[in-house]
């Protein structure tokens, strides 16, 4: 059986974080998608596992990926059983499914197990939808299908909690005060935990990565995962939150999602948000997530007002983008890929547009190119990491395609 994961015609439902990558490598819970498809169907992975997204992220994605299939044609010349995953299944339920039948999420196929006698070639995740589109038999999926981000930050304390029963060597760790069961506690190989470190398991599990680093006085609540290699400095890393790879985190965070090789060193709080790659937020950085009125909290994408239906909903940050210090982020802010916000006093306006500059107390276009493009290049370099050419198509790609978010950019100065 081959398993094609794919993304649908909803991606920019998870703006501006899709921007840069694949609904399949969104982070929640303890894993990336991609990643906890390669757990649950480990006989599979890599060999029969194909994954598929737009055309214009091929490239970035398989210089990340080398090991995955990606966008590439099924190796296969006689019929066999193809199981369809849409990337916004985090957990696919197949036990009930029929054959040649295609599971739809809101009139969007999401799971098919299909024997197909005409082997299909894909190319795209637009070939997968279209292919699963022209098949009759179709019934309705009703188990859990992520549909934005800030649905997902507020479901992700239960994703941990599942994805916890996937991994096998519980244990605690010598300097670990814990609360609550130890056996909720998970610490990978060479991590470093020093003195006057806690960890409140009543609520949840806690997952901490191969090669982390957590410094005194750090507290960390579950249901909460630590990815390999991340450094918590004095940090109060509050329930919900994954923090992936390679991040420093000081201060408070709360029912937060950071991608990985992010920077939050400082104190500050930012809670119910989304933190992409490659981000560095100065110190005292604070974003509200709560509104004086405790009323819904509406977003703002170019034109389009979307209300949550959530009161706690915090701010979602694109990569390459820096915040400088005492920055305060409004409720519901979106900004970025490709941002620079710097503090003037007031509270940042609602919608960031990606690639530019808010200074001053204004949202300008991103003064020059080459001068971003260099600090990215330094911003990797710091993580051993380098900024190669297929980083730099693409950036240039998703800032044409933004440019629309930045015509009558005064529009967005004022905070709503």
């Amino acid at each position: 059986m081959k398993i094609i994961i794919f993304e649908d015609s909803k991606y920019n439902d998870f703006f501006p974080i899709t921007l840069t990558r694949p609904v399949w490598d969104i982070r929640c819970g303890l894993f990336t998608m991609w990643e906890r498809y390669a757990v649950l169907f480990s006989q599979s992975f890599p060999n029969d596992m194909y994954f598929y997204t737009r055309h214009e992220l091929k490239a970035i994605a398989k210089q990340q990926y080398p090991h995955l299939h990606i966008n590439e044609r099924l190796g296969i010349t006689l019929p066999e059983e193809l199981l369809f995953i849409n990337a916004r299944v985090a957990f696919p339920e197949l036990q009930h499914i029929n054959p040649d039948t295609v599971y739809v999420h809101k009139g969007i196929p999401v799971l098919a197990k299909i024997h197909e006698a005409i082997i299909p070639q894909f190319t795209t995740s637009t070939d997968v939808h279209n292919y699963l589109l022209n098949i009759p038999a179709s019934s309705d999926y009703n188990d859990y299908v992520v549909t934005s981000l800030w649905e997902l930050i507020n479901t992700n304390g239960d994703i941990i909690k599942k994805d916890f029963t996937l991994k096998k060597n519980h244990g605690a760790h010598n300097n670990v005060t814990i609360l609550g069961d130890s056996n909720q506690l998970i610490v990978e190989d060479d991590v470093i935990i020093e003195p006057y470190v806690v960890v409140d398991c009543t609520n949840g599990p806690v997952y901490i990565g191969k090669g982390c680093t957590i410094k005194s006085f750090t507290r960390i609540e579950g249901p909460c995962a630590i990815g390999h290699s991340s450094v918590l400095l004095q940090a109060k890393v509050r329930e919900g939150c994954s923090i992936g790879p390679y991040c420093r985190i000081g201060g408070e965070v709360e029912e937060s999602i950071f991608q990985g090789y992010a920077n939050k060193y400082h104190e500050g709080f930012i809670g119910h948000s989304y933190i992409g790659s490659w981000v560095n937020l100065g110190a005292l950085t604070t974003n509200s997530d709560l509104k004086n009125n405790y009323t819904a909290v509406k977003l703002i994408i170019g034109e389009e007002k979307i209300a949550t239906g959530l009161l706690k909903v915090g701010c979602f940050i694109g990569d390459f983008t820096m915040t400088s210090i005492g920055t305060l982020i409004n409720t519901g802010t979106i900004m970025g890929p490709g941002c620079m916000v710097i503090h003037n006093g007031a509270i940042t306006p609602k919608f960031i547009p990606p690639f530019s500059w808010y200074i001053g107390g204004q949202i300008v276009d991103l003064p020059s190119g080459d001068k971003f493009f260099a600090t990215c290049r330094t911003m990797m370099s710091r993580r051993n990491m380098e900024f190669t050419t297929e980083h730099r198509a693409l950036l240039e790609e998703v800032r044409s395609q933004t440019k629309v978010y930045r015509e009558g950019l005064g529009k967005w100065n004022v905070p709503k």
